[in-house]
């Protein structure tokens, strides 16, 4: 799954000025920090995508956070609700969990990335505007 993530999704995150390695990634415009993570689930088979926002100047950063250099901050930094947001997979109300367990083709993984490659305008959105 990671490879069709790095294959499908991560350049379309390259393209509109994130940095990063996989999972981290990160991008700074004016005093807009904005940042995007892929988290496994510990028992393997999902992922979830969250994306991250906050002002440099922001004290929605915790006091510790706000010694940190951007290259090394992430958005778990961040409280969820007004900073943070998961993208959902289609068809699920209330999971934020991209499940691959009951894949096992790589034109199923290749799908999966694209499904999450899709939903990237929601994230970079709430990036921009705040907006859910």
């Amino acid at each position: 799954m990671i490879v069709n993530l790095n294959k499908i999704v991560v350049p379309e995150l390259m393209s509109v000025g994130f940095i990063g390695i996989f999972p981290y990634f990160r991008r700074k415009q004016e005093n807009l920090l904005s940042f995007v993570s892929f988290q496994f689930n510990k028992s393997g088979g999902s992922f979830v995508v969250e994306f991250a926002r906050t002002n440099d100047s922001d004290k929605e950063l915790p006091e510790f956070a706000r010694s940190i250099s951007f290259e090394n901050l992430n958005g778990s930094y961040l409280s969820f609700g007004k900073n943070r947001i998961r993208l959902k997979p289609r068809g699920q109300l209330f999971s934020h969990w991209f499940s691959y367990k009951n894949k096992n083709k790589e034109e199923q993984f290749e799908k999966l990335a694209e499904q999450v490659k899709n939903l990237l305008p929601i994230g970079e959105k709430f990036c921009q505007t705040g907006e859910k």
